[in-house]
């Protein structure tokens, strides 16, 4: 999880081995190489790329996807309340009682957009 004021590209692996499951964060000037590795018998695997979970393009044994951050920012339309990502963090990292889930109207702490 990344606060939204946070940059960062963020990489999750979608079906991965049990070794590789969580999302892989880097810095938004990283420039990233991932090559496609199919195991044996490659005639019976298949492997796809998804971005942003839209479009899936096939991808071949030993081909290389490279990809980097943007200098441009992007902008996004906020739909939910200012404090909707810290309001909805509580309940997610709530173990027991001992946390109260936050009301929509709590501010953000720090002041956060």
């Amino acid at each position: 999880m990344l606060p939204p004021d946070m940059p960062a590209l963020v990489m999750v692996p979608i079906l991965p081995f049990v070794s590789f499951r969580n999302p892989l964060i880097f810095g938004t000037t990283s420039q990233i190489d991932v090559q496609v590795v199919l195991g044996p018998p490659v005639s019976e695997q298949e492997a796809v790329l998804s971005i942003d979970g839209g479009y899936a393009e096939p991808v071949e044994d030993g081909d290389r996807v490279s990809f980097r951050g943007n200098d441009l920012p992007s902008r996004f339309a906020r739909v939910r309340p200012r404090n909707y990502f810290h309001a909805s963090l509580v309940p997610k990292l709530q173990r027991g009682t001992l946390l109260t889930p936050l009301s929509p109207d709590t501010p953000s702490p720090g002041g956060t957009r």
